[in-house]
């Protein structure tokens, strides 16, 4: 009977945290946390190592902040402008290219580490992502950045990124000579 209880009331303060992180601007990604929580507390359960509820607590709170940082850190990129050309700029430009389901500024972290170190960066958006949508369709915003620079650039690109990348290339080889490199 205790144990019923007490995982009642665990599964209540997991939910309750997944509430409150929707609240705070997590959205549906809170379902991935209550996953990710349920999982690891039946992994400890598994491993002879019940998980106390202010230990429960702690974790979730510390899930919740992370959510409420990264969507934080969103609201602070958009404002920012996506090309930084410091005043003593070192090398070629680096584009940097989100995946699926993501937007440019999941990439104003390496663009800020990429402004301190003295080398221009510019965050491409590819657009929404839906489902129905073609990888040709995301081309065109990458192929104008490329354009952009004849004289060379890296492509930082992630997940879809490389994807649209391996397409740009494929379809305008002439561009081609323009990527000095890529990392993906």
């Amino acid at each position: 009977m205790v144990c019923v209880l007490l995982g009642f009331g665990v599964l209540l303060a997991v939910l309750a945290g997944v509430v409150l992180a929707w609240l705070a601007g997590a959205g549906l990604t809170g379902l991935g946390v209550l996953a990710f929580q349920l999982r690891y507390l039946q992994a400890q359960r598994d491993a002879g190592r019940p998980v106390g509820k202010l230990e429960l607590l702690r974790f979730h709170l510390g899930e919740a902040r992370a959510y409420v940082t990264l969507g934080w850190w969103h609201v602070r990129a958009l404002p920012v402008e996506s090309r930084r050309v410091p005043p003593d700029a070192v090398g070629e430009p680096v584009l940097l290219v989100h995946g699926y389901t993501q937007n440019s500024t999941n990439m104003w972290g390496l663009q800020r580490a990429l402004f301190a170190a003295g080398r221009p960066s510019e965050r491409v958006f590819l657009g929404l992502s839906y489902p129905w949508r073609r990888v040709e369709d995301y081309a065109h915003d990458l192929t104008a950045a490329i354009e952009r620079h004849p004289q060379g650039v890296w492509v930082v690109a992630h997940s879809l990124g490389g994807i649209v990348l391996r397409e740009v290339l494929t379809k305008r080889a002439d561009l081609r000579s323009h990527v000095v490199g890529v990392v993906t």
